[in-house]
């Protein structure tokens, strides 16, 4: 059994390997913690040369709330020189996704859970914020980098017998006004929403029905509520 304290703190963070370095408390009740990983050396990103330590820098990340306060990383990270001379990259930045991506401001698992709250729950992006006491764009930036790969999955839809068309006026736009219009494609029958293609021609929906499993692609029933009867005669 683990007695220091420092490393029972380190293992109830649970970031993997780090060191903790201090806690201090803000007025509000949330929670500053910082920490530094134990690597000694990592490889160029562009060359794979074996970097040699130089200065660390402090980047703040913030976590999941913890207890009900909110928390917030400040990591120092160590910075490397790259030793090849023919590099292009004279220095970087250590990376480990297990704390938190590059470039975004949000821990691995705290991206996560924000992806799943606006994605799956319906909750607004400057909610989420709030509950983690970050900004609007931390938040957004995150659901969208780990919501693309999730949007872009084809297994993400399932089985669909019957698509529902819906061309929509998305915006007008600019000095004159262009109109721009989406089609959303709906599973008309468990009634939600699949997936939204720019403009109102048949073009994009056969695209995007194509791209499904071709066990799949000749079995839709489509139902048009709007005006594209012509993507009938496209998939026939």
């Amino acid at each position: 059994m683990i007695t220091d304290p420092t490393r029972i703190a380190e293992i109830l963070l649970g970031l993997g390997v780090i060191n903790l370095l201090g806690v201090s408390e803000n007025p509000d009740g949330s929670l500053i913690v910082m920490i530094e990983t134990p690597k000694t050396t990592q490889v160029c990103p562009r060359c794979a040369w074996a970097g040699k330590p130089k200065e660390r820098r402090s980047q703040v990340v913030t976590d999941l709330a913890i207890c009900k306060r909110q928390l917030h990383l400040i990591w120092r990270k160590r910075r490397f020189l790259c030793p090849n001379t023919a590099c292009l990259t004279k220095s970087f930045t250590e990376d480990e996704p297990a704390i938190a991506p590059r470039r975004l401001r949000l821990t691995n698992r705290a991206a996560k859970w924000a992806t799943l709250q606006v994605g799956k729950y319906g909750r607004s992006v400057s909610s989420v914020a709030d509950e983690l006491g970050c900004d609007w764009h931390t938040i957004n930036d995150a659901v969208v980098a780990y919501g693309e790969v999730l949007v872009d999955d084809p297994s993400r839809i399932g089985e669909v017998i019957s698509l529902g068309l819906d061309e929509s006026l998305f915006v007008k736009q600019g000095e004159f006004r262009q109109q721009i219009w989406t089609t959303s494609i709906v599973d008309s029958k468990e009634s939600y929403l699949l997936d939204m293609v720019p403009g109102r021609s048949s073009k994009e929906p056969i695209e995007w029905i194509k791209k499904r499993p071709k066990s799949q692609e000749r079995c839709y029933q489509v139902r048009n509520y709007g005006s594209i009867w012509s993507l009938l005669q496209g998939i026939r």
